[in-house]
């Protein structure tokens, strides 16, 4: 037997009082075969109308995805709404102005006005004073109201004071004024590294681009000019502002010939500008005493002794020997006058008025011929000159004469001066009357 209501088959066998698919009742029900029949009719309709509400349902338009389809439609809608509310920066944050290059006045109340805060600071730069260089965060991101934004303005480059500065604290100015620039040392009594002067004065505006040329106080120092050759080592002390005087000295066994091997002042002494500095210079003894012949006989025989205040006796002086005495005195404590007639005239003079004329005479040392040496100290040298009679006047107006002069000169083993010999006593040839 079947339930009449969900169709349950019950079997064969004693009915339940309810059915135990659905729990419908099941005490009317009777073993009479039309009312079994009538409930299996009951069941069958109910059946059938249950698979016909199932194929309605499938064909309904709503039916199955609807719920999702409407889901996205809902979905796509508050999407929708949340992009126009972010777009119109009702929400997700606000995007601040981009106001660089700007001025400071405009940008601070655009930045205001969209509720954010402004800090400033200065930076260097070529450009007009108080304008926006930068800003942090930039225009790009979207920021909290209240956010704090960080703008940089430009100012000038303004040349700083530096004169009388030392150099490393002029170096900090121009570098914190992003300033370019170049030390010039310049020899000067100031000390050492003081700013003497600048191109650009203080308190102008300069560019980055303009480099800046400060000059800067170098004290004068002896230069290095040790082993040096004569020629460079003179060359050196001259672009130092220097000057120099050469010493010839004998070379001994362990040194180069034509070296610098001493130096007075010595190396890294401060010393003035202009000062003289003596570089003494190997040479072999022989050439020493030709070099030292050839300045003493160049001074002698040039000029006129009395015209000059007899300066060819104070370069004489330079070479005589400290044993040599004249006037009871050595020949480096004698005057020059006496130092050229002791040794060029041999201590002789003319009648006074002869001499005081000849004493006036210009001459000039046209040439210097055999000069030889050897190393007993002994030096011949023959020397030409020309005399100019014409400071006598009248009829010596126009006159020279020319006349030469066998010349020997003799030095010790050290070089030094030790007598001077001319036959003619520095004297032309000519008649008294």
């Amino acid at each position: 037997m079947l339930c009449p209501n969900c169709s349950h088959d019950f079997g064969d066998g004693i009915l339940p009082v309810r059915c135990p698919e659905c729990g419908h009742s099941l005490a009317n029900l009777s073993d009479n075969p039309d009312v079994v029949e009538g409930a299996k009719q009951a069941a069958e309709r109910k059946r059938l109308l249950r698979g016909s509400a199932t194929i309605e349902h499938q064909k309904h338009p709503w039916d199955g995805h609807s719920k999702a389809f409407g889901f996205g439609i809902l979905s796509l809608a508050i999407i929708i709404i949340l992009f126009l509310l972010w777009h119109l920066q009702a929400c997700g944050g606000v995007s601040p102005s981009n106001v660089i290059g700007w001025r400071l006045e405009r940008a601070q109340i655009a930045l205001e006005q969209k509720g954010f805060k402004v800090t400033t600071s200065e930076e260097f730069d070529d450009g007009e004073p108080g304008f926006v260089l930068s800003m942090s965060p930039n225009a790009s991101v979207r920021l909290a109201p209240g956010t704090t934004i960080k703008l940089v303005i430009s100012k000038p480059r303004i040349m700083p004071d530096i004169v009388g500065k030392t150099k490393d604290e002029a170096k900090k100015l121009l570098d914190e004024a992003g300033l370019s620039y170049e030390f010039i040392d310049v020899v000067s009594d100031e000390g050492e590294n003081v700013v003497l002067s600048a191109n650009i004065a203080a308190g102008n505006k300069v560019s980055s681009k303009n480099k800046i040329k400060v000059e800067v106080s170098k004290s004068l120092t002896v230069p290095d000019v040790i082993n040096k050759s004569e020629a460079d080592a003179t060359n050196t002390l001259t672009m130092a502002q220097l000057k120099a005087k050469v010493v010839h000295v004998a070379v001994t066994a362990d040194q180069k010939e034509g070296v610098v091997v001493s130096v007075d002042p010595g190396v890294g002494t401060a010393v003035a500008k202009d000062a003289v500095i003596t570089i003494s210079v190997t040479q072999s003894y022989i050439k020493k005493l030709e070099d030292s012949s050839k300045e003493i006989v160049t001074a002698v025989y040039s000029g006129s002794p009395a015209s000059d205040g007899y300066a060819c006796g104070g370069v004489i002086k330079q070479y005589v020997d400290d044993s040599v005495i004249i006037g009871g005195t050595s020949a480096a404590s004698a005057s020059n006058k006496d130092v050229y007639y002791a040794l060029v005239k041999n201590g002789k003079s003319l009648p006074w008025g002869v001499d005081q004329k000849l004493g006036t005479l210009p001459r000039t040392l046209t040439s210097i011929d055999s000069l030889t040496g050897d190393d007993m100290g002994k030096v011949s040298v023959t020397v030409t000159v020309q005399w100019d009679w014409s400071s006598l006047g009248g009829e010596y107006s126009g006159v020279t004469s020319t006349d030469t002069h066998n010349v020997t000169l003799n030095f010790n083993k050290d070089g030094k001066l030790t007598s001077f010999y001319d036959p003619q006593a520095d004297m032309p040839s000519y008649t008294v009357s």
